[in-house]
């Protein structure tokens, strides 16, 4: 599981505990819908195993230089949404293998190709990429014209040819 963080057993046990507090919430129906945050496949296989409830969701960092693959299948195979926070890789820059530079999703040639054809900011690219994907995005903003921006990324289609599922950069891990 290249890329993944498993948690110890007593953090595991915490985890368990929150989420069964959790799932009494939801049976008593203080809340719609219960699920965790950055889980991998064998984190969320173990919390499945130990409770009642599958998660509906799992908020994890994923953009085109990190894509979980691994953590997206399974929670494929458990019904459980996958979730990306940071969908624009803004968390942080990632640096190339050389140590001589940073990576920019935004500034990748592909992504600036695609917002050209498109007609669209290289953010509204990015954000399509996770809605084909079948990716539930939460871009973060505090500025009206981005929110309205992001907002723009559900009007057009990246076709596979120009960069829907082939030509976007990717990158298994930081």
């Amino acid at each position: 599981m290249a890329g993944e963080v498993v948690v110890t057993a007593k953090r595991t046990s915490a985890a368990v505990a929150a989420y069964k507090a959790a799932e009494k919430m939801l049976a008593d129906g203080c809340v719609r819908a219960i699920g965790r945050c950055n889980h991998s496949s064998q984190n969320l296989a173990d919390l499945i195993e130990r409770t009642d409830e599958v998660p509906a969701v799992n908020q994890v960092e994923l953009h085109p230089y990190f894509i979980q693959q691994a953590v997206r299948e399974a929670d494929r195979q458990h019904g459980t949404i996958t979730q990306s926070w940071s969908p624009i890789g803004g968390v942080n820059l990632y640096h190339t293998a050389d140590g001589d530079g940073a990576r920019n999703v935004l500034s990748h040639p592909v992504v600036l190709d695609l917002a050209d054809t498109y007609g669209k900011t290289p953010a509204q690219i990015v954000l399509r990429w996770h809605l084909q994907h079948g990716l539930s995005a939460i871009p973060k903003s505090v500025r009206a014209s981005r929110i309205k921006e992001n907002v723009d990324a559900f009007d057009f289609f990246l076709s596979p040819r120009r960069g829907g599922r082939d030509r976007c950069p990717r990158h298994q891990g930081p």
